[in-house]
Formats: C-alpha cells, sequence, structure tokens
C-alpha cells in the first residue's frame, strides 16, 4: 500500500481520502498465506498418518483390544468332521417306579363252633357190689328251658353184663363194651328221673371207664 501525497511539496505529508493498492505487493501477500495453508495441511495429514505409539511400547496389543478394522472381515472356519468328536449325550436318568403294594385279604378267622348248651345232666352211682355183681343208679336231670329226651352212654369191660329185665325206668342196648340207656318220655325243664340196673361181672370194677349223657361227661 502506498501513500500518495497531494498537493505542492510544503514539507507536509497529507492523504488522500481513497487508499491505493499495490497489485504487486497484494500478489505476494496471498503467495505467503497460500504457503502456510499448504505447510500446514501438510503437516496435519502426515500426523494423521501415523499412528500414535503405545505407551506400553506394544502395537499389537493395543490392536488386538481394538478389535479388527470395521473393512476387514473376520473368517472363522468351520470345525471339520473328521477332527471334531460327536457331543457326548448324557445319559437319561433311570426313573424307579415304585409298584403299588398290594393289601394282602384281611383272614378271615372262623371261630371254633361253640358246643351245645349242657341241657341234660347225669350222675353215676353205685348203690351196691359183691364182687360178682353190682347195682347202679343214674340221675337224670333237664336244666333247660324246654322239654328234652336223653340218652346215657356207659362203657364198662367185656365181662360186665347187663339185661333188659334188670332194668328200670329205662330201655338199653348194648353195641360192643358200651351200654346205651334211653328215656321213653321226655322231660320237662327242670324235671329229673332216676333209672338204674343190675349187672353180673368177674370180679372187675363196677365204675365204668366212660359216662356221657347226650355226648356230656357225666357227674
Amino acid at each position: 500500500m502506498a501513500r500518495h501525497r497531494h498537493g505542492p511539496s510544503t514539507g507536509v505529508d497529507t492523504f488522500g481520502d481513497t487508499p491505493t493498492f499495490n497489485p504487486v505487493v497484494l500478489l505476494a501477500f496471498v503467495s505467503v498465506v497460500a504457503s502456510v495453508l499448504l505447510i500446514y495441511l501438510a503437516g496435519s495429514s502426515g500426523r494423521r498418518a501415523t499412528p500414535a505409539p503405545s505407551p506400553l511400547g506394544l502395537p499389537g496389543i493395543v490392536g488386538a483390544l481394538r478389535g479388527p478394522s470395521p473393512s476387514t472381515s473376520t473368517v472363522v472356519p468351520a470345525p471339520s468332521a473328521s477332527s471334531s468328536a460327536p457331543p457326548s449325550v448324557p445319559p437319561s436318568p433311570v426313573r424307579t417306579i415304585a409298584r403299588p403294594r398290594t393289601a394282602a385279604p384281611p383272614r378271615v378267622t372262623t371261630p371254633p363252633p361253640r358246643p351245645a348248651p349242657v341241657t341234660v345232666t347225669a350222675n353215676y352211682s353205685v348203690r351196691t357190689d359183691w364182687g360178682e355183681g353190682f347195682v347202679a343208679d343214674i340221675i337224670v336231670r333237664n336244666a333247660g328251658a324246654a322239654p328234652a329226651t336223653w340218652i346215657v352212654q356207659l362203657t364198662f369191660t367185656y365181662d360186665v353184663t347187663i339185661s333188659s329185665t334188670n332194668t328200670w325206668n329205662a330201655s338199653v342196648q348194648r353195641l360192643g363194651a358200651t351200654y346205651h340207656f334211653g328215656a321213653t318220655w321226655a322231660l320237662d325243664p327242670g324235671e329229673s328221673v332216676q333209672f338204674g340196673f343190675v349187672a353180673s361181672k368177674s370180679r372187675t370194677s363196677s365204675v365204668p371207664s366212660r359216662c356221657l349223657v347226650d355226648g356230656h361227661a357225666c357227674s
């Protein structure tokens, strides 16, 4: 930029209101500015291209931590069928099924049959014994609540003989060594009857080995 004087030289510089530019100076100024910009851009591009060193000095590790570049694709090879073993299948658990226990059927216990109630009783006694014979009496009584007939069984040794002609108030029948005496009528409740006989023997006991009335032992 040049300053032009106007008017006569009076020793005092005067400037006009409109400035005047020199084209050569302007071109040189633009060239300097353009050079500075180019140097600045070149330095910035160089700094961007060169990666800053890792603080630890291990660029490989830093790159691994940063991961693969977005432009590169990572290909994972498929496992070979021959090199990989088949996956092991865990064995299926064994289920134990508890079978329901079958309840045993209840045991039915049959009670023994009750003996028939004694409704008729008999009492045997020897009235007299003379060695070769004896006289016996039997008293039969109805202890039940209803009329009842009766049978008395007397068992002796074979040498004792009782005849029907020597028996009273009862009929007699011999079966082996046992004599059966039966009533000719039924006894009312609480009623009793006495029968007897005369027997012959040869020095044996006049007491029978067994005395039963209607299947029950005599008293």
